[in-house]
């Protein structure tokens, strides 16, 4: 595996896990009972996806990054449904990356999350 390949998985699992912490703060801070549910779901999903991307591409490599990877890139936004939508978009992008057969089990995940990712996008359009 070459690593920028390994990189761009690991940006991303950064840009899922700062999303995660934008979202658990605004999961905080509203007062809406459907959103603060919404964004429970939403979370525990992400984390999910974290952990399955992350062993994924660590499998790919066989061997452990060691320590100091994680760098949560945290969303300025506080819009539920645009940070969804960025995370969608870079999703997508970095699929269009891990085109070899070696990836398929990492791009299978990838595409499950997508698939996660609109079903949130239309459920938090009127929250």
């Amino acid at each position: 595996m070459e690593s920028t390949d390994f990189d761009r998985v690991i940006t991303f699992v950064n840009e899922l896990y700062g999303s995660y912490l934008k979202l658990k703060e605004i999961h905080w801070n509203t007062y809406s009972k459907s959103l603060h549910l919404l964004i429970d779901e939403i979370n525990d999903d992400l984390l999910e996806y974290i952990d399955d991307i992350t062993e994924n591409i660590l499998g790919i490599n066989d061997n452990r990054p060691g320590y100091g990877i994680l760098h949560p890139n945290i969303p300025n936004s506080s819009d539920t449904k645009a940070i969804l939508q960025v995370l969608a978009n870079k999703n997508e992008y970095l699929k269009s990356y891990l085109v070899a057969g070696r990836y398929a089990g990492l791009v299978n995940v990838l595409d499950d999350l997508a698939q996660a990712l609109n079903k949130y996008i239309y459920l938090s359009d009127d929250r």
